[in-house]
């Protein structure tokens, strides 16, 4: 009895969804005694157990969709906020980096001019040292020497027509 106050119920509603859809008498007719057919009730629920499982899937992929698109709102947030944070300190790391390496410029350039004046005082003292060898020259001796030198190769010029 239970079953066709079921069936009763269930066929008041679809009564009701056929009166809705516009559905004339003999199609309502043919519909109310599918329903009374027992395999054809199972398929039905079926088919309705197998919709509420999809709108359940759609609903939490409908809620996965919105995690995902907070997350992918978040992390924009955070490269935002670290781009604004960031730029201006790695800025500042870059001017300073600048005027770092223009000083070690400098003084590479003060170190080089300090070995080229090293090097010329040592050139300074080899030349000093040169023109005292010079000064310790004695001019009449030289000068003597040079007449005798000549005075010998006259003598050897002429015999040889020079």
């Amino acid at each position: 009895m239970e079953d066709n106050n079921t069936v009763n119920n269930d066929a008041n509603e679809y009564k009701a969804a056929a009166k809705a859809l516009d559905m004339e008498d003999s199609d309502m007719q043919d519909y109310m005694s599918l329903m009374k057919d027992a395999r054809f009730r199972e398929l039905m629920d079926k088919i309705e157990e197998e919709n509420r499982a999809q709108a359940e899937y759609v609903k939490k992929q409908y809620t996965m969709s919105k995690i995902g698109a907070l997350a992918s709102v978040a992390g924009l947030v955070v490269i935002v906020v670290t781009v604004l944070v960031l730029v201006p300190q790695i800025l500042v790391l870059i001017r300073d980096t600048t005027a770092m390496v223009n000083q070690a410029n400098i003084v590479i350039e003060q170190i080089n001019e300090m070995q080229l004046i090293e090097q010329l005082s040592q050139a300074v003292s080899g030349l000093q040292g040169g023109v005292d060898e010079l000064a310790k020259i004695d001019v009449e001796t030289l000068n003597q020497a040079i007449s005798d030198l000549a005075s010998v190769v006259e003598p050897m010029a002429k015999f040889f027509g020079r």
